[in-house]
């Protein structure tokens, strides 16, 4: 499913309260992410925290400066980890799409776990070679700034 945010508030403890378009609201902990340091380092203060944040102007996630943004998806799979596997496991789609959904879901949670991703320039120049018939070595996720 793609969810929308309609509304959320950032509190000084490092939790959102998210409200999605389908009425359902929940509160999501940031704190384990912000922990992580590098790109989600200034997120730890708080003033940050609550006055940077913003609803994506498509609806389909937060952000905050710097490029930090979390998806309506990945928040409300956070909040109701049991949305995420029925909508996985079951749903109706072919086995094509939801495998692809699993996917996306796993490579999610580990960038959650580790805070570690492929840099846009690194995976550009590795898609460009590969167009042109070449076998470069896949990119390295790394942590921001590292």
């Amino acid at each position: 499913m793609l969810y929308r945010i309609a509304n959320a508030v950032a509190h000084p403890n490092h939790t959102v309260t998210v409200t999605w378009s389908d009425g359902v609201s929940a509160d999501v902990d940031l704190s384990p992410v912000i922990a992580k340091g590098n790109v989600f380092a200034p997120m730890a203060d708080a003033t940050y925290f609550v006055t940077k944040m913003r609803i994506a102007m498509d609806r389909l996630g937060l952000e905050w400066p710097n490029y930090v943004d979390f998806s309506a998806d990945g928040l409300r799979f956070q909040a109701f980890p049991e949305e995420a596997e029925a909508e996985f496991s079951g749903s109706g789609l072919n086995g094509q799409d939801e495998a692809f959904h699993r996917v996306a879901y796993e490579r999610w949670a580990k960038i959650m776990a580790t805070g570690k991703t492929v840099p846009w320039d690194d995976a550009k120049t590795w898609v460009e070679a590969r167009s042109r018939g070449e076998h470069p070595r896949k990119p390295e996720a790394r942590k921001q700034g590292s």
